[in-house]
């Protein structure tokens, strides 16, 4: 569908704010990416992600998905992963990347 705009108004706080949105169509060329990240149900971390995440990949995933700590560090909210396949990612965000991370 085509995007829309849809304005919401908060008249305790006397702003009015605007989002947009759209409705895509099922891609079956997309389900490669399913499959990898999904297996009987639970979402995981695919063993050859190493070779699969681009710094471009990395970027995306923090723009769409993270949030600013406090302490003005990025966090990648991972809670739908086991804490193995978290723990694994730490492995290649350091190896690939060069990034430390840590579990909270």
């Amino acid at each position: 569908m085509k995007p829309t705009i849809f304005t919401r108004n908060n008249n305790k706080r006397g702003v009015s704010t605007k989002s947009i949105y759209f409705r895509t169509l099922a891609m079956p060329c997309l389900n490669y990416y399913h499959e990898l990240f999904y297996k009987e149900g639970l979402k995981i971390i695919p063993k050859n992600l190493s070779v699969l995440l681009t710094a471009r990949d990395l970027a995306y995933w923090i723009m769409d998905d993270r949030g600013k700590s406090i302490h003005n560090q990025t966090i990648i909210h991972t809670r739908s992963f086991s804490k193995s396949d978290v723990e694994f990612l730490q492995y290649i965000l350091h190896k690939n990347f060069g990034l430390l991370t840590r579990l909270e």
